[in-house]
């Protein structure tokens, strides 16, 4: 539990093209709020909190974070492989489930294949170390992932 106050950043500073609408939270120095924390509002918004910064604002001294609104919940799994002892080549042997989690999803538009199938392209960006190869809400499989402003940012396509 902390106390903050979520609202519009100065002007200046450095913001990433992962914040929406430019939202920040602004806590006291003594705060207990980490990069990667996920926590709701009293409006219930659940929100992740990202890249940080301390700033100064006339005689006081607070911290600054970066958020993002999470806007699904999805479920996680990820392939267990080992080497096969006799051809020596990796095997699936299990799924794994790991749970769930908060996310922001986003889609990051469509593209056609060479057989002119309509590939969906999604972004997920979260505080949970993804791997490519894992599965989300058993329909979206992750392609590549980026650890930027102190969260995972994970692009996916249909499985």
């Amino acid at each position: 539990y902390f106390k903050g106050l979520v609202g519009k950043p100065p002007l200046t500073g450095r913001y990433t093209n992962y914040t929406v609408g430019g939202m920040v939270l602004f806590t006291g120095l003594n705060a207990d709020v980490n990069v990667g924390d996920v926590f709701t509002s009293r409006t219930g918004r659940v929100m992740m909190v990202m890249d940080n910064a301390e700033m100064e604002t006339g005689d006081n001294l607070q911290k600054t974070f970066v958020i993002k609104i999470l806007n699904k919940q999805v479920t996680w799994t990820r392939q267990v492989r080992e080497k096969d002892p006799i051809t020596g080549l990796d095997k699936t042997t299990d799924v794994k489930n790991l749970g769930s989690f908060w996310c922001s999803f986003e889609s990051t538009g469509n593209q056609i294949d060479i057989t002119h199938i309509k590939l969906g392209k999604y972004r997920f960006i979260c505080n949970k170390e993804l791997l490519e190869g894992d599965t989300l809400d058993n329909k979206y499989r992750v392609v590549k992932v980026d650890h930027l402003v102190g969260v995972t940012v994970a692009d996916a396509e249909r499985a």
